[in-house]
């Protein structure tokens, strides 16, 4: 056991859990793509989310360029990098923090492809060194296997005669012992796809026509495809979105999809199929986290503001889009549905806002009731301490009179 095989061995126990279900290995791969596509789920939100935190800094971005326009010295530059780290500081972005979820990921795709490389390892779970006895014995035999995808087509062979390569045995301290003894028992997965063989790799041949070929021409549209609707659904820099008019990016655009041609050509027809798949289904994805998590958009408005605030170092309050209700029209219901529209339209909800202005009103009413009682309450209070006041004061000129009588009587 290798160090891989901390994620390939849970990664086969799903697709095995996926053939069972659907007893079809192309289905399975389908099956297997969507599950997977689901556990990376989170990932790929906080991808968006990200995506959207950085569009909604676009205004100050640019106001923060505008600001230092036509300005290139290094002491300028230095300057504006600063400003727009303070920024990201200030807005708690950080530019890095997509890179987590992809670094992530990456150890997880490149799991995948072994998974699906190699299913008499993580389906049929036969171990290393039979894999090996059985590619020597084929060896043997005259069987060639290409370099890229010898475990699909060893499966393929191993299938057509199950019960040769249950009979096939080798020296074990000094024993011959079967090499996989109980094969017809262990799952086989089935590369047969109607007519096609997707266990066999894909060729330009014409006489007879190789109908595989279709797998490479689909890879490279649906990659094709995938690449111009992400681009669409997510944030792209006005400096990435010039750089993509350039032919050099034209070029980098198609040289990817092509890339996975080659490869398709290169390794069997199911590979590829797990490719369109895939494209397919992260392409749906792309469109729907869009849909959910939107990138913002702007005015001219809000690119000034974002100026003004740049300058200022303030934040500049926007101008409320609920019109005034007048007391003109308090009674014309033609104006009331406009005034409830604009509300909507505003992003407000009216009958929350005509419950607060009742709530506001029944307070103040009251407030104005309690306003008597707590004049009554008050005064009571001073008439108390007034005569509480005579009372002291009566008191001490009567303690003085005393004090006085008795100075008298002993003169």
């Amino acid at each position: 056991m290798n160090l891989f095989d901390i994620l390939n061995i849970p990664l086969g126990y799903i697709l095995r859990f996926c053939y069972s279900l659907v007893n079809n290995y192309v289905i399975a791969l389908l099956l297997f793509s969507v599950i997977l596509q689901i556990l990376l789920l989170p990932f790929a939100v906080k991808q968006q989310k990200n995506s959207v935190r950085q569009a909604s800094l676009q205004p100050k971005l640019a106001a923060l360029k505008k600001k230092y326009a036509g300005r290139n010295d290094a002491a300028t530059q230095q300057k504006m990098q600063e400003e727009t780290m303070e920024l990201y500081r200030r807005e708690h972005f950080s530019p890095f923090s997509s890179l987590g979820p992809m670094l992530i990921q990456m150890p997880i795709l490149f799991a995948l492809y072994y998974v699906i490389m190699n299913p008499l390892r993580y389906i049929t779970g036969l171990t290393a060194d039979q894999i090996t006895l059985f590619a020597d014995h084929m060896k043997e035999l005259g069987i060639e296997l290409s370099a890229r995808g010898q475990y699909i087509e060893m499966l393929n062979h191993i299938r057509a005669d199950v019960g040769y390569y249950a009979s096939l045995t080798h020296i074990v301290e000094n024993k011959e012992v079967p090499i996989v003894g109980d094969l017809a028992d262990r799952t086989l997965p089935d590369m047969i796809l109607g007519p096609l063989d997707l266990s066999k790799t894909p060729s330009f041949s014409l006489d007879p026509f190789d109908w595989l070929i279709l797998v490479p021409v689909l890879t490279f549209v649906f990659a094709l495809l995938m690449q111009m609707i992400t681009r669409r659904f997510t944030y792209q820099a006005p400096e990435a979105k010039e750089a993509q008019k350039s032919i050099s990016m034209k070029i980098l655009t198609y040289s990817m999809p092509l890339l996975s041609v080659w490869i398709a050509f290169s390794v069997p027809a199911g590979i590829g199929i797990y490719w369109i798949f895939r494209n397919i289904i992260t392409t749906v994805q792309q469109v729907v986290l869009a849909k959910v998590f939107p990138l913002p958009t702007f005015t001219e408005e809000d690119y000034k503001n974002a100026e003004k605030e740049m300058k200022s170092g303030r934040p500049v309050r926007e101008k409320s889009k609920i019109p005034p209700k007048s007391l003109h029209y308090i009674d014309d219901e033609e104006y009331q549905e406009r005034y409830r529209a604009a509300v909507i339209a505003a992003g407000g909800d009216p009958d929350a806002e005509e419950a607060a202005k009742k709530n506001a009103s029944g307070q103040k009413d009251e407030q104005k009731k309690d306003v008597p009682a707590l004049k009554e309450d008050a005064a009571h209070g001073r008439g108390a301490r007034n005569e509480e006041d005579g009372k002291e004061r009566h008191d001490s000129r009567k303690d003085a009179s005393g004090g006085e009588e008795k100075e008298k009587q002993k003169d």
